[in-house]
C-alpha cells in the first residue's frame, strides 16, 4: 500500500529540498521490484493511494501473510520457549552504520536535517537464502525461538526475547560487522533487512552451524540467554550497558495527551454554496479534472427543474465526470507498474490484481491457495480512506474495516473468518508551539480507535496485529505539510473454495445486473467531491446491522454459485464499478437508475439525488450480475436487504445509464479503456 504525493504535481508546488513525488514513486517502485522478485514471493495485493499531504512524507506500507503449520516436531508451531542457558544467534546480514536511527526516523517529522541513510537496503538474495535455511532447521527442531531484527536491531530483539528467559548476556565484540570500528551502541541499535534473533540450545549449535555454512548463511553466537533479570551488554569483555529486564519493559510511565475533539461543520451543499464555490474553488493541481465547471453549471440549473428536464441537462456531463474519475491517479489503471510485480511465482494466486477478458480491470484483492493438494484459500484485502477523515476520524476507521471486509466478501470469503491489521500514520498528535492543534489531531486518534471498535465488534474481526507512526510531518521553509490521518486496515480471510471466486468482470450478456445494499447518497470526502474541489457534506458510513446480514446472503448466493459476477463499491461509487466491470468483461449494459434515485428524493432534490445515486459511496454495496435463470433463486437469497435489479448485461460497445426514460450517461467501452488505462501511460 502505497501513499504519495500526485505524481503531476507542479514542482512549484513542492516543498524545498523535498524530492517530487513521481521521483519518491519510482524509487519506491524499483525496490519492490527488486525486493519481492527476487524473493520468490508472490506480491498479490495492495493499492495506491494519492493525495496532496503525502508530498512531504510519502507512506508505504507492506504486509506478509504465510501458512503455518499446526504444529512442528509435535509441539504447537507458535510457541516459542527462550530458556536460560540457550545461546543467542544472530542470522543473515552483517551489521552496518546504514541502520542507524531507522527506528527514530519513521517517529520524527522530516526536516532539512533529516538523515539520507537511515535505513539500510536490504539484499533479497541474503534474505531468500536465509529464510529457506530456517524452514529446514525450524523442521528439523534445531532452534527453539526466533524474533527478527527489526527496529532498533539486536536491542529490540534480544531485549524481547529475553524476557522469556528473564535475562541476556550481548557481546557485541562477537557481531560480524561489514567493516571496522562501529561503537558498541552503534552495533547494539542498527538494524538489518535480512537479519534474525534466535535461541539455540547448546546441544543443538554444532548441528544448526553446520546447516548453515551447507546453506551459505552467516550464523554467530552474539550472546547467551539467562535468569539474571538484566540486559548485560559487553564490548571487548568490558560492561558497557546493565538494564533492569522489568525497566526494558515497564519503566516507561504512561504518556497523557489531551484530546479535544469538534466536529467539522460540513452541511450538504445547496445550490448557493455550489454557485459561491465558483469564485472560491482552487486548482487542485491534477490537470486532467475538466468537468468542475459543467457540474456546477448541471446542479445550479437543476433547483427548479422537473425530472425529464434534470435528465436533459445532465446528458454528456455524467459522461464526462465518469471518465475523469476513471482517469483520475487514485481510480486509473497502475497496470504499467503492478505488471512488474510478480503475482504469480509458487504458482497458487487464484485471483490477480487484473481480471477481464484483456486482464485489464481491477480485482477486489488477491486471493491465494493454501497449497495444491486441495481447493481452500485466503483472501488479502485492504481498506484505507483517509479523506472521510476530513469529517469524523471515527467514520473513516469503520469505512476502512467494511472496505477490507466487503473485499473479502465480494471475492467469496467466509463470513466471520478474517482477521485484521491495523497501521496509523498520524501527523504529531502531541499538542506544542510547532503543532498548536495537537489536542485536535489526539482526538481524531482516540475517535478512529472507537471506529475500530465499532466495526470489529459487529463483524467478530480480531485485530491480532499493527503498527503506528505518530510524526508523519514535514517542514521546509517555515511551512509544515501533514498527512492526513491515516488507517490503514489489512484482512487475511479464509475462502472454503478457490473455485467459486467471482471476478469483477460481466461475463455474459443477458445478466441482470443488481445494486446490493442502500445508497445513503453521502458525497462528503469522495472521489466526486475531490473532482469538484469544495465540501460536499458529511463522509459515507456504514449500517454494520444491515450489512452484516447482507454480507451473509451475498456469501451463500456466491456458494451456491448464482453470482455470475461481483464487484464492491468504493472510489467512485456505483458509476465507475460499473464502468470497471464494462471494462472487464468488454460488454456494455443497459441501467435504469429510477429505483436508486427513488431512495434519495425522500432526502435531497432531483439534481442531488441523480449525483448521490452515481456516485456515492456509501458503504456495504456490491454490483453483481446474475443468470436469468437463477433470478428468482438469487432474489430469494437476499430476501431481507436491500436488492434492487437495475438493468442488464448487453453484447453491445456502449455502457447505458438512463433516468426517468432519459440517458444521462452513454459511453463507448474504447471511451472507458482509454480514461482507465491512460493516466500511468502518460506518467
Amino acid at each position: 500500500m502505497l501513499c504519495f504525493g500526485y505524481p503531476d504535481t507542479p514542482e512549484a508546488d513542492m516543498p524545498q529540498g523535498f524530492m517530487h513525488p513521481r521521483d519518491i514513486m519510482e524509487g519506491v517502485h524499483k525496490g519492490i521490484v527488486d525486493g519481492g522478485n527476487q524473493s520468490g514471493i508472490p506480491t498479490v495485493a495492495g493499492a495506491f493511494l494519492f493525495d496532496e499531504s503525502y508530498r512531504g512524507k510519502p507512506l508505504v506500507f507492506c504486509g506478509t501473510g504465510g501458512v503455518l503449520p499446526e504444529t512442528v516436531n509435535g509441539k504447537p508451531s507458535w510457541d516459542k520457549t527462550v530458556r536460560p542457558g540457550t545461546l543467542a544467534v544472530m542470522l543473515g546480514g552483517r551489521i552496518g552504520k546504514d541502520g542507524i536511527h531507522g527506528a527514530t526516523f519513521s517517529s520524527l517529522a522530516l526536516d532539512e536535517t533529516s538523515p539520507v541513510s537511515a535505513v539500510q537496503i536490504g539484499d533479497p538474495i541474503i534474505q531468500k537464502r536465509m529464510t529457506d535455511f530456517l524452514l529446514e532447521a525450524r523442521d528439523l527442531g534445531l532452534y527453539e525461538a526466533i524474533t527478527d531484527n527489526g527496529a532498533g536491531g539486536l536491542s529490540s530483539s534480544l531485549g524481547e526475547m529475553a524476557e522469556g528467559s528473564g535475562g541476556v548476556r550481548i557481546n557485541l565484540s562477537d557481531c560480524p560487522l561489514k567493516y571496522p570500528a562501529l561503537s558498541p551502541w552503534e552495533i547494539l541499535v542498527s538494524e538489518s533487512q535480512e537479519r534474525m534473533s534466535l535461541a539455540v540450545a547448546r546441544d543443538k549449535l554444532n548441528e544448526f552451524m553446520e546447516l548453515a555454512r551447507r546453506r551459505d548463511v552467516e550464523a554467530t553466537v552474539v550472546g547467551e540467554f539467562t535468569d539474571s533479570g538484566f540486559i548485560e551488554i559487553f564490548a571487548h569483555g568490558t560492561l558497557v550497558g546493565l538494564l533492569p529486564l522489568d525497566f526494558l519493559h515497564r519503566g516507561l510511565p504512561v504518556m497523557e495527551i489531551p484530546a479535544r475533539w469538534s466536529a467539522p461543520h460540513r452541511p450538504v451543499p445547496c445550490i448557493s454554496l455550489l454557485q459561491a464555490a465558483e469564485s472560491t474553488h482552487e486548482d487542485s493541481g491534477t490537470q486532467h479534472m475538466t468537468v468542475v465547471a459543467e457540474h456546477r453549471t448541471f446542479v445550479a440549473e437543476q433547483s427548479s427543474a422537473t425530472v425529464t428536464a434534470s435528465a436533459r441537462t445532465v446528458l454528456g456531463t455524467v459522461s464526462e465526470i465518469i471518465k475523469s474519475m476513471l482517469a483520475e491517479p487514485n481510480v486509473a489503471s497502475k497496470e504499467p507498474l503492478i505488471r512488474q510485480y510478480d503475482h504469480e511465482v509458487q504458482a497458487r494466486t487464484v485471483e490477480k490484481p487484473f481480471t477481464g477478458i484483456m486482464r485489464d480491470a481491477p480485482s477486489d484483492g488477491g486471493v491465494v491457495k493454501v497449497d495444491h493438494s486441495g481447493h481452500a484459500g485466503y483472501s488479502i484485502t485492504h481498506g484505507v480512506c483517509p479523506r472521510y477523515g476530513d469529517t469524523d476520524t471515527r467514520i473513516m476507521a469503520r469505512m476502512a474495516v467494511d472496505e477490507a471486509y466487503r473485499a473479502h466478501i465480494a471475492l467469496g470469503g467466509t463470513p466471520g473468518r478474517a482477521a485484521l491489521l491495523d497501521n496509523f500514520c498520524w501527523p504529531d498528535p502531541v499538542e506544542s508551539e510547532t503543532t498548536p492543534d495537537g489536542a485536535y489531531k489526539a482526538a481524531q486518534l482516540v475517535r478512529a480507535c472507537e471506529g475500530l471498535k465499532d466495526a470489529c465488534l459487529a463483524y467478530g474481526l480480531p485485530l491480532v496485529s499493527g503498527k503506528d507512526s505518530m510524526k508523519n510531518d514535514a517542514r521546509s521553509g517555515g511551512k509544515v505539510i501533514s498527512v492526513r490521518p491515516t488507517l490503514l486496515v489489512t484482512l487475511l480471510g479464509a475462502v472454503e473454495d478457490v473455485r467459486k471466486v467471482p471476478s469483477t468482470d460481466f461475463l455474459h450478456a443477458g445478466d441482470y445486473i443488481y445494486l446490493l445494499g442502500e445508497t445513503v447518497g453521502e458525497l462528503g470526502g469522495t472521489m466526486f467531491e475531490r473532482l469538484c474541489g469544495f465540501p460536499c457534506g458529511p463522509a459515507p458510513d456504514v449500517d454494520f446491522a444491515k450489512t452484516d446480514v447482507l454480507y451473509r446472503a451475498l456469501h451463500r448466493a456466491i456458494q451456491g454459485r448464482i453470482v455470475q459476477s461481483c464487484h464492491d463499491l468504493s472510489d467512485g461509487g456505483f458509476a465507475v464499478a460499473l464502468a470497471e466491470s464494462c471494462i472487464g468483461g468488454r460488454l456494455g449494459c443497459s441501467i435504469m437508475l429510477d429505483a436508486v434515485v427513488q431512495q434519495l428524493l425522500h432526502r435531497f432534490d432531483h439534481a442531488y439525488s441523480i449525483i448521490a445515486a452515481l456516485f456515492s459511496e456509501t458503504g456495504g454495496r456490491f454490483i453483481v450480475s446474475v443468470r436469468k435463470e437463477d433470478r428468482e433463486r438469487f432474489e430469494h437469497t437476499m430476501r431481507g436487504s436491500a436488492c434492487l435489479m437495475l438493468g442488464h448485461v448487453e453484447q453491445t460497445e456502449t455502457m447505458a445509464i438512463q433516468f426517468a426514460g432519459e440517458i444521462l450517461a452513454q459511453l463507448k467501452l474504447d471511451e472507458l479503456v482509454a480514461s482507465f488505462t491512460g493516466t500511468f501511460k502518460r506518467i
